[in-house]
């Protein structure tokens, strides 16, 4: 029923994940929350959070830290 919205939502997500990555990356910062694009990909994460109570199996996508390992992102 909601897996086309989530889907899309997810797209928009990775789009602010890979640069995200690309910030996270340059920074060389364990500490996230200080980069940009993470106030955006969090909010997309508690858009699919608040969406997965409905429909269910979307719970990798809900946090920033699992969408950065997802993406191939180690040492976080």
């Amino acid at each position: 029923m909601l897996d086309g919205l989530i889907m899309q939502v997810i797209e928009c997500m990775k789009a602010d994940a890979g640069q995200l990555k690309k910030e996270y990356e340059k920074s060389g910062t364990k500490d996230l929350m200080n980069l940009p694009a993470y106030g955006a990909v969090k909010a997309y994460c508690g858009a699919v959070k608040a969406l997965d109570r409905i429909e269910g199996g979307y719970k990798a996508y809900t946090m920033p830290r699992a969408v950065l390992k997802q993406m191939g992102v180690e040492n976080l």
